[in-house]
């Protein structure tokens, strides 16, 4: 019998926005960091965690998607003082979420050229989340903004424009997408070189304790037709773009025993990533970690030019 999955049944394909010079102004709470060789680590998923970074060097963490009133620990980690393969910590400690689930934290950095990782886990959820942000003053303090389209509650449909692409999750008050329809993403990335490559990883929730979440990717205008990725921002021409063929799921294509031509298999529909300032040199594979049984998640990561 085929698994049931809920809400939006695919996710739509992140539109990349690169360039050198800022192509737009990402809201302070936002905000992520490039990490060691340029990769960025963009969650999709219901819970995420975005970090802002001033410039004495004090970060403030930003985390949603736990239990109301959990016990969360948080790490601070040193990638680049990595020694015998495991990252240096730096500190640790514990926060509690609020009745909403979502969790705050704050951290000096004394390294104000260096790169770090932190990483949030829920006491009793067992969610886990992680992110890179580098120090004010590092070469890799590129950052990247996550938006999603709002498209209005059912009877109130919003076209993807302007405010309705946000940062925070969506609802039946901000949003009314069915199952088999796809959710709009956009990654907007500046204080991109233009020089050499970069490469961005993505990561999205697969199920959740069991239940299907999110099933593969395919184009962000798959559902919303009429969708900007450029609105609002400085230097996007939306007739200017690139794409690249977003490369089969075995997952998805196959199912969860990995046999074609069995009751868990359903159709990929095909899609493209889509890239404006920048050209997409190649993709990876999927990677997944957890279990379809309990939680999952799958990423794959996008190598690219900015122009």
């Amino acid at each position: 019998m085929k698994v049931h999955r809920y809400f939006s049944c695919f996710l739509a394909i992140i539109t990349l926005v690169a360039g050198a010079h800022g192509l737009s102004v990402l809201e302070p709470t936002s905000r992520y960091r490039t990490t060691l060789s340029n990769v960025d680590r963009v969650l999709l998923q219901k819970g995420r965690i975005v970090t802002e970074v001033d410039k004495s060097g004090m970060v403030a963490i930003h985390g949603s998607g736990f239990r109301a009133n959990e016990q969360v620990f948080v790490t601070i980690e040193n990638p680049s003082a990595a020694s015998m393969l495991r990252s240096v910590v730096l500190a640790q400690w514990i926060v509690f979420a609020d009745p909403r689930g979502t969790v705050i934290a704050s951290w000096q950095m004394t390294d104000l050229t260096g790169s770090y990782k932190v990483a949030f886990a829920g006491g009793s959820s067992d969610r886990r989340l992680d992110t890179y942000f580098a120090g004010p003053m590092s070469p890799e303090a590129a950052s990247a903004n996550l938006d999603q389209c709002a498209n209005g509650s059912l009877g109130f449909e919003v076209v993807c424009l302007g405010a309705a692409w946000e940062n925070g999750n969506l609802n039946e008050n901000k949003a009314h997408y069915f199952e088999g329809e796809s959710v709009a993403y956009r990654l907007r990335l500046s204080d991109l070189s233009t020089t050499g490559t970069h490469r961005v990883s993505i990561e999205w929730d697969t199920t959740e304790q069991g239940k299907h979440a999110i099933d593969y990717l395919t184009s962000f205008d798959r559902s919303e037709a009429d969708a900007n990725p450029c609105s609002d921002v400085v230097g996007c021409d939306p007739l200017v773009f690139n794409t690249y063929p977003i490369p089969e799921d075995l997952r998805a294509t196959r199912g969860h025993d990995g046999i074609q031509g069995t009751a868990d298999d359903f159709p990929q529909i095909p899609g493209n990533f889509t890239i404006f300032n920048g050209n997409i040199l190649s993709v990876t594979g999927y990677t997944r970690t957890g279990t379809y049984d309990g939680s999952s998640q799958t990423s794959i990561q996008i190598v690219f030019n900015a122009t």
